[in-house]
C-alpha cells in the first residue's frame, strides 16, 4: 500500500511539473517577419536566441534532494562556494556569501529561512559560475540585505547589487524573498535574470531587477520600490538581448523611473499589473498580447522610444485590458518614436494626450476609449500633450438621439444678433463691443494665467 501511495505521489508530482513547463516554456517569435507600417520593409524581430525556448526544465522545477545538498554553518565571516552542488543555508549569515565555482559550474542556493547581511558588499556574490539557482521553498521566509554604505570594490568591474551575479541566474520555488538595497541595485544578473515563481519584496535605492543580457519572467509576486527602474535589461548591441519577456505574474510596483524598461523589445504575454512610474513600460518595441495592465503615470504610460539601433520604435497591443491614468502637462498616454497598433484587447485612457506616434497609428481591432469616449481611429498628437481635442484623442463616435439619428454638432464659429447680423468674434485678449454707456467688466484676477495657445507643431519625445 506504501508503495502505491509513493507511486501516485510520483505521478502527481510529475504532472505538476509538466503543467509549469507548459505554461512558461513559450516559443518565442524568433524568425516571425513584421512589416514597419511607415516604411514597408521587413524586418525580423526576435527577442532571444534563435530557436530555443525562454526557460529550461531546470529553471521551472525548484525540486532538489535534501540528502545530497550540503548544509552551510551560519557565520560572521563570509561564506565561500567553489564547487557545483546544492547548498542549503539556514540562520543567520554576516558577511556574505561568495560562489567561486568556475566558468562551467552550476550551482543552486536553497534559502531555507535564511538571513543574509553584508556590511561591505553584497549579501550574495557570484564571482565565477556558468548558472546559478537560488530556489525558495514553500512556506520560507528569507531577507537579504545590505548596509547602505559603498560597496568595497576589488578589481575593475563595477559590483553593485544586494545579489550580484556574473553568470546567468535563476529564481524559482514558493516561498518569500525580501531584499532591501540602501546601495544601488536589489538583482542583478549580467547575464540573462530569470523568475519562474517565488513571493519578493523588494525596496531599492536605484534598479530593483537587473538583467544585462535579459530578463524573464513566468511567474511569482512582486511588491517593488524602486528609486531608478523598477525592472531594467540594457543590452543594446545584439538582436536577441537586452530584452524583457512576462507571461505570469504579480507586479505592484512604485518606481521613481520606468516600471519595466528594456532596450530592445519589451513583451508581455500575461500577467497582472499595478505600475505607479515617471514612465510605466518603456522599450524600442512595446509587444502586450495579454494581461492586466493598470498604470498611472507622469511622463509616458507606455513608450517606444529608439533605445536600439537594431529594431524600429514600435507599440503593439493585440490583446489584455489595460488602463492608463495620465498626470497634467506635457505626457502621453501613448507614445512612440515610430508606429503604434491596437490589434486586440481593451485599451482605456484618461489624459490630456491620448496619442503621440512619429509614423502612423491605427485601431484595427480591439476597444478603445479615451476619457469615457470611445474611439475607432487615431490622430496624432501636436503641443507635446498640451492641446487637448480630436488630434491627441483620435475619431470620435458620432452623437446620436434616442432613435439613432445622428445629430449635427454646433457651430460656435459665428454669432448673430437680434437681427440676425453676423458678428465678429473678439479674438484672443479683445474685449467684446460694449453698448453706450455700460461699464466693461474687469478683467480676472487671481493665479492661475489665461492658457497660452496651443502651438501647431508635432513634439514627440
Amino acid at each position: 500500500m506504501k508503495r502505491y501511495i509513493k507511486y501516485i505521489a510520483i505521478i502527481v508530482s510529475v504532472i505538476l511539473v509538466a503543467i509549469t513547463v507548459t505554461a512558461c516554456s513559450i516559443n518565442k517569435n524568433n524568425t516571425d517577419n513584421q512589416t514597419d507600417t511607415s516604411s514597408g520593409k521587413t524586418s525580423e524581430v526576435k527577442t532571444d536566441a534563435a530557436q530555443s525556448d525562454y526557460f529550461t526544465e531546470r529553471d521551472l522545477d525548484p525540486s532538489y534532494e535534501e540528502k545530497d545538498a550540503k548544509q552551510l554553518r551560519p557565520g560572521n565571516s563570509g561564506t565561500a562556494i567553489t564547487e557545483e552542488g546544492v547548498y542549503i543555508l539556514s540562520g543567520k549569515y554576516e558577511g556574505g556569501v561568495i560562489i567561486d565555482a568556475g566558468e562551467s559550474a552550476k550551482v543552486q542556493l536553497v534559502l531555507n529561512n535564511a538571513e543574509i547581511t553584508n556590511s561591505t558588499g553584497p549579501a550574495i556574490y557570484v564571482k565565477s559560475a556558468d548558472k546559478v539557482f537560488i530556489t525558495l521553498p514553500e512556506g520560507t521566509e528569507n531577507t537579504l540585505t545590505d548596509s547602505g554604505e559603498e560597496y568595497t570594490q576589488s578589481g575593475e568591474k563595477s559590483i553593485d547589487g544586494v545579489i550580484f551575479a556574473d553568470s546567468d541566474l535563476t529564481l524559482n520555488g514558493s516561498g518569500k524573498l525580501t531584499v532591501t538595497a540602501g546601495y544601488k541595485h536589489a538583482i542583478v544578473s549580467k547575464k540573462d535574470l530569470t523568475i519562474t515563481g517565488g513571493s519578493y519584496e523588494i525596496t531599492s535605492a536605484e534598479k530593483a531587477l537587473e538583467g544585462e543580457n535579459s530578463i524573464r519572467i513566468c511567474g511569482g509576486e512582486f511588491v517593488i520600490k524602486a528609486g531608478d527602474d523598477a525592472l531594467h535589461a540594457d543590452e543594446e548591441n545584439d538582436k536577441d538581448k537586452g530584452f524583457v519577456y512576462i507571461s505570469s505574474g504579480s507586479f505592484n510596483i512604485e518606481s521613481d523611473d520606468d516600471g519595466i524598461h528594456a532596450v530592445t523589445v519589451l513583451t508581455i504575454d500575461g500577467g497582472t499589473f499595478n505600475i505607479t512610474a515617471h514612465e510605466a513600460l518603456e522599450a524600442t518595441q512595446v509587444i502586450i498580447n495579454d494581461g492586466e495592465i493598470s498604470i498611472i503615470a507622469s511622463d509616458d504610460g507606455i513608450n517606444a522610444a529608439k533605445k536600439s539601433e537594431l529594431y524600429d520604435p514600435k507599440v503593439e497591443i493585440n490583446g489584455g485590458n489595460i488602463k492608463i491614468v495620465m498626470g497634467q502637462g506635457d505626457t502621453d498616454a501613448v507614445d512612440s518614436n515610430g508606429s503604434i497598433a491596437v490589434n486586440g484587447g481593451s485599451l482605456n485612457i484618461t489624459a490630456q494626450s491620448a496619442f503621440d506616434f512619429e509614423t502612423e497609428g491605427k485601431i484595427n481591432s480591439g476597444e478603445v476609449t479615451v476619457n469615457g469616449e470611445k474611439i475607432t481611429e487615431i490622430s496624432n498628437q501636436f503641443g507635446g500633450g498640451m492641446r487637448v481635442g480630436q488630434d491627441g484623442f483620435g475619431k470620435r463616435e458620432p452623437m446620436t438621439d434616442e432613435n439613432g439619428e445622428t445629430l449635427t454638432r454646433p457651430d460656435f464659429k459665428n454669432f448673430t444678433n437680434e437681427s440676425g447680423e453676423t458678428l465678429k468674434r473678439p479674438e484672443r485678449g479683445e474685449r467684446p463691443p460694449q453698448a453706450e454707456g455700460e461699464t466693461p467688466p474687469e478683467p480676472p484676477t487671481g493665479e492661475n494665467p489665461a492658457p497660452a495657445e496651443p502651438s501647431s507643431e508635432s513634439t514627440t519625445i
